[in-house]
């Protein structure tokens, strides 16, 4: 082989990976969306204060949800809570049901701590 055929082999190789990450890459942004609430939760005097961000595919119908906060009583935080729940869903006209597949649960260090 030539130093011609090398550098235009090289050359071809390059773009190639190169359009082909560009397109992995788009693809993926173009799929998943993402949307989050926040929702305080108020009984007697225990607050709750929790973030819920949803990942999901529309061509796939699957997501997962992250629940994450902590709760009070009082001014005193007595607890953390963090889960990320896997779901399918069906749709029905305009009806939706959701399955949920999979709870993954973390235990914080706050409450790990607390435990002791």
């Amino acid at each position: 082989m030539t130093k011609k055929t090398v550098l235009l082999s090289c050359c071809l190789l390059f773009i190639v990976g190169a359009l082909s990450a560009w397109f992995l890459t788009n693809r993926s942004m173009r799929d998943t969306q993402v949307c989050s609430a926040t929702l305080f939760i108020y009984k007697d005097d225990i607050r709750a204060n929790l973030t819920l961000d949803f990942m999901y595919t529309l061509q796939k119908k699957t997501g997962v949800v992250a629940v994450s906060g902590t709760y009070a009583q009082g001014d005193k935080t007595i607890g953390a809570i963090r889960r990320d729940v896997s779901y399918s869903w069906e749709e029905n006209n305009d009806t939706f049901h959701f399955l949920s597949q999979k709870v993954k649960k973390y235990m914080t260090m706050k409450v790990y701590l607390m435990k002791k």
